[in-house]
């Protein structure tokens, strides 16, 4: 099955906002979002699988499954709107995923 992702850093990192040195320094974002979205089956909505991470949250990238958030999250903090006009899920769908939404979804801001 083809699948959509979106990855993609938003905000600015408050005590190293920059790496290195000189005229070409590339600014650490505060967050890194990724979004993965299954095309629809059968007249279904597109499934969305979205997480958040902390920039230097390594533990998080190493389990997706505590780093699970929602489109709608991803989407006001970074300030695009992603598959605007298409048919999406409105809930998060464990089953088809094969992971549980915590019962805190990740947020970075």
């Amino acid at each position: 099955m083809p699948l959509w992702i979106y990855s993609g850093v938003y905000g600015r990192h408050a005590e190293m906002s920059t790496i290195g040195a000189g005229p070409n320094t590339p600014i650490v974002p505060t967050c890194f979002y990724k979004i993965i979205v299954a095309p629809p089956q059968e007249a279904q909505p597109y499934k969305v699988l979205a997480s958040l991470f902390h920039w230097n949250d390594t533990g998080k990238r190493n389990t997706w499954s505590h780093s699970l958030s929602t489109l709608q999250t991803i989407q006001a903090r970074s300030g695009i709107n992603f598959l605007v006009g298409l048919p999406v899920e409105a809930k998060y769908d464990a089953d088809f995923w094969g992971l549980a939404m915590p019962e805190t979804p990740s947020d970075c801001q």
